[in-house]
C-alpha cells in the first residue's frame, strides 16, 4: 500500500512542473521582482490571450483523471477514501501551481522576447485568428506528434534491421545478456 502511494505521488510530481515538455528548472521565485513591471504586465497579457493557466489546469485535470484511473484499476488498488484524499490534496494546491507556472512563464518569455515583441504577439492572439490558433494548435500538435511517431518506429525499424545486418556481415561480436 505504501509503494502503491509512494508511486502515485511521484506520479504527481509532473503535473507541479507544468509545462510538460520544460526541461529547465523553474526560475526561482526572485526572478519575477527583477523584470520591469511594463514587461511583466505585457507578458500577463500574453499569457491570458494565450491561455496559460486555463490549459494548465486542463493538463492538470487530465492527469489527475488518469492517475485515479491507475489507483483504482492497477494491481495495489488504493482504498476509495486513500484515492480522494490525494485528490483533494492535489486540488487544494492546483491554484498556487498555477499562480508559479504562470510566474515561471512570465520569466522565461521576458528572457525571449523583447517588449515590443510580446505586445505584437499578445495582439495577434486576442484577435479571432489568434484563439482559433491557440484552441487548434493543441491537438494539432498532439496529431502530428502522433504521426511523427508512427514514421519514427517505421524508420528505427528498418534502421535497425539495417544495422544489425551490416552488424552480422562485418563479424561484429556482440555482448550476451
Amino acid at each position: 500500500m505504501r509503494a502503491a502511494l509512494t508511486v502515485a505521488l511521484m506520479l504527481l510530481l509532473p503535473f507541479m512542473s507544468l509545462p510538460a515538455h520544460a526541461q529547465a528548472p523553474a526560475p526561482a521565485p526572485t526572478a519575477i521582482a527583477a523584470i520591469d513591471p511594463e514587461v511583466e504586465a505585457i507578458t500577463r497579457r500574453l499569457l491570458k490571450a494565450m491561455r496559460i493557466a486555463e490549459t494548465s489546469l486542463k493538463l492538470m485535470k487530465t492527469q489527475m483523471s488518469e492517475l485515479v484511473q491507475m489507483l483504482e484499476n492497477g494491481p495495489n488498488r488504493m482504498p476509495d477514501r486513500a484515492i480522494d484524499i490525494i485528490v483533494e490534496e492535489m486540488q487544494s494546491v492546483a491554484p498556487q501551481a498555477i499562480d508559479e507556472i504562470v510566474d515561471a512563464v512570465v520569466v522565461l518569455y521576458a528572457q525571449r522576447f523583447t517588449k515590443a515583441e510580446m505586445q505584437e504577439i499578445a495582439a495577434f492572439y486576442e484577435t479571432p485568428v489568434g484563439q482559433k490558433a491557440i484552441r487548434e494548435l493543441s491537438p494539432l500538435m498532439l496529431e502530428a506528434s502522433k504521426i511523427g511517431q508512427t514514421i519514427g518506429q517505421r524508420l528505427g525499424q528498418d534502421a535497425g534491421q539495417r544495422a544489425f545486418a551490416r552488424i552480422q556481415a562485418e563479424g561484429i561480436q556482440m555482448p550476451r545478456r
